[in-house]
């Protein structure tokens, strides 16, 4: 019985009383789940497979109809026929279970033994628990007994509009309404960085990711860390996936339709600097009750800035999920998508890493000087609160970017490079210089605030390493887009010219938080 009603608790509103809330959780067995991806990769080589579908959300009911919907079939269900964990289980059960590793597979019917027989051998049991049929009917049966009778695409196809109303949020300009003078410049930006580094959105999360074997199958190449991506090798090919991952609640919140496509420009940004191509991406959309006007009006408008960054930079949406209602009376979640892409690289050494500076290393800033604080990390920091507007989406400024970035890296124009985001530009070289574990020297000249140039947040941006041979080639490639020399790479502290001067040691264990 595991897993029934997990999809729907992901949109129900929570309790008070939490362990009213919980549902029955999926049972995890990574070995099954190893054996079941080896057969159906075997069943696929060998052509035995019509159609198959994963058995996500909703189990069984989900993944038939929807291959009956979209094949504009039908199909007949036997319930009785159905393995079973635990003996006495409803039909109503048995369709909505989320067990976990299992697939449905069409098939011919003279395939049957042969595919029986491959599953045998990778230790997995199957059932023959249906038939497709003509017409359009998904009618589901136990034993004798007709339980569920209706069109497939009643379940399959679409979404009824559910009449919800959507309203702009009547203090939407109200969130807009800050002025950089109500942040008074700090007399400490050494100390603002060090508290930022220890925040638990900007510091290490090793705590998190160790606690899992992320070298299984030893095709990775960067593991999770302090860099902007992850890179796995792709075996018997001389190609690398790389994926990246991000979020920013507060930017959904002030303006969503910026802040959605804010969100995944980040993650394409961290490809294309590591020399990843973005392939496609998934999402898990995390919002409130779409019953209140104010936040369906949310939601739709961060979808729709996704969708804009997505269609203008050639990402597209492969899968993701939704969970919603994600509120209780003391409060609410802000916007919450979270993206993650895969990106490919054809040769590993196309790929340009972090953390790689070398001692007489020039450091180029690239990207436009002036960020904003509205919805920063460090806007947060100083006044406990999040007010003003993200920057606009630039999609041609973003494809530039992008196109610059992947070809940086293909040439070999740098040592190393790091996406300029959260935390800004300050935590971006704080970071750099914890894993290189050197230091750099640097002034600044620029016609902005220290505080707005050093930890504003938003636009295409990045640092870059680049070693003295490859200047002229670096900066023929960045002609015509926004470019400075920041830096050379030298000493063993973040020095920034009458603004801070930091150990890297003091770096590190504040970003470690010990």
């Amino acid at each position: 019985r595991d897993g029934i009603a997990g999809a729907a608790f992901a949109s129900v509103e929570l309790a008070e009383d939490t362990k009213a809330s919980r549902p029955n959780i999926q049972i995890g067995d990574p070995f099954v789940e190893k054996l079941l991806i080896e057969a159906c990769l075997e069943l696929k080589e060998k052509g035995l497979i019509v159609s198959m579908q994963d058995m996500g959300a909703a189990g069984i009911t989900s993944s038939s109809s929807e291959i009956a919907a979209k094949s504009g079939v039908g199909m007949v269900m036997h319930f009785d026929r159905v393995p079973l964990r635990e003996e006495g289980m409803t039909p109503s059960e048995i369709a909505l279970s989320e067990s976990q590793e299992r697939m449905l597979l069409i098939i011919l019917p003279e395939k049957l033994e042969e595919v029986a027989s491959i599953v045998d051998k990778w230790d997995l049991d199957c059932a023959v628990i249906g038939d497709v049929v003509q017409g359009s009917e998904y009618i589901i049966m136990d034993g004798e007994r007709t339980v569920a009778h209706l069109d497939a695409s009643t379940i399959g196809e679409g979404c009824p509009d559910p009449g919800w109303e959507m309203k702009e949020p009547a203090d939407l300009h109200e969130r807009w309404d800050f002025e950089l003078e109500e942040l008074p410049l700090s007399t400490d930006l050494g100390k603002d960085l060090l508290e930022l580094l220890a925040s638990p959105s900007l510091g290490d999360k090793s705590w998190i990711f160790e606690q899992y074997d992320h070298m299984v199958q030893i095709n990775t190449s960067i593991g999770p860390g302090n860099q902007d991506v992850s890179i796995l090798r792709i075996k018997g090919t001389s190609k690398m996936a790389a994926l990246s991952m991000e979020a920013d609640p507060w930017k959904c919140h002030l303006d969503p339709f910026r802040g959605g496509a804010e969100t995944v420009a980040r993650s394409i940004r961290s490809l294309a600097v590591s020399g990843a191509h973005p392939l496609g991406m998934t999402n898990c959309l995390n919002f409130p009750s779409p019953e209140d006007p104010e936040q369906y009006w949310e939601l739709d408008q961060v979808i729709k800035g996704m969708a804009e960054c997505c269609r203008k930079l050639d990402c597209p949406v492969v899968s993701g999920n939704v969970s919603l209602y994600n509120e209780t009376s003391s409060g609410r979640i802000l916007p919450t998508p979270v993206v993650g892409i895969v990106g490919l690289t054809e040769k590993e050494e196309h790929l340009l890493p972090s953390g790689q500076w070398e001692e007489g290393d020039h450091l180029f800033y690239v990207g436009a000087p002036n960020p904003v604080l509205s919805g920063s990390h460090y806007q947060r920091l100083k006044t406990g609160t999040i007010k003003g507007r993200p920057l606009d989406f630039n999609p041609s400024a973003e494809a530039d970017f992008r196109d610059r970035a992947l070809s940086t890296a293909a040439q070999g124009l740098a040592r190393s490079a790091r996406v300029v985001q959260g935390g800004g530009l300050c935590v971006t070289l704080a970071k750099e210089c914890i894993a290189c574990g050197s230091g750099i020297r640097m002034k600044l000249n620029i016609p902005t605030r220290k505080d707005v140039f050093l930890f504003g947040e938003g636009g295409p941006r990045a640092i870059y390493a680049v070693p003295s041979n490859k200047v002229v080639l670096f900066r023929k490639m960045w002609e015509g887009f926004p470019l400075m020399m920041l830096a050379k790479v030298e000493g063993e502290s973040l020095h920034i010219e009458d603004t801070l001067d930091i150990p890297v040691e003091d770096l590190r264990k504040a970003w470690r938080n010990n």
